[in-house]
């Protein structure tokens, strides 16, 4: 029995978003009414490791995925849930999600395939900052988000899955918080 579940934790695969609360002084969730601005999270200060990212063209094109996919996927769970949210611009009034990839590992396939258990993961470690657009110096939430593939032996790129984890962690922060 031990053995079966071992072996579906590995098909399957573990991995989730974990949010560290630096700040949260939002006194409740937002309204779905109140504007809500996505911006395109940072990727000047992102450290890169794992498979293929000694090729500083890979490193560069894999940050621009990650900020990419973070931002639209943000989107999408807010439009889904019915909020009023868009891209952010300049000049703009709302509640803005802003954000900085700390760093990142597209993990290693070979230790994934081989080993398992975790081995060779792929991570993904963002800073959220959410802050209203008038006065971007008071910042109301500061969460650190944490997306990883896991104990997954997939061979597959598990960027994608790992910056949902990230916007999911951050989505179900704001929507859920206790009222």
């Amino acid at each position: 029995m031990i053995v079966i579940a071992a072996v579906a934790m590995t098909l399957v695969g573990c991995g989730g978003s974990v949010a560290n609360v630096n700040i949260d002084v939002m006194p409740r969730r937002p309204s779905k009414a109140q504007p809500i601005l996505i911006k395109r999270f940072d990727m000047s200060a992102t450290t890169a490791e794992g498979d293929f990212m000694d090729d500083p063209a890979q490193a560069h094109n894999h940050k621009q995925l990650i900020a990419d996919t973070i931002k639209y996927l943000l989107l999408q769970f807010f439009r889904n849930e019915g909020y009023s949210v868009a891209e952010y611009a300049p000049g703009a009034a709302g509640l803005v999600i802003d954000g900085q990839v700390m760093n990142f590992s597209t993990g290693s396939r070979q230790k994934r395939l081989w080993l398992g258990f975790g081995a060779g993961h792929a991570w993904v470690q963002a800073r959220s900052l959410v802050y209203d657009a008038a006065d971007p110096s008071r910042v109301l939430v500061d969460i650190i988000v944490e997306g990883s593939s896991g104990s997954s032996t997939s061979l597959r790129d598990m960027t994608a899955g790992n910056c949902r984890q990230i916007a999911a962690g951050i989505f179900d922060y704001l929507v859920f918080k206790p009222e």
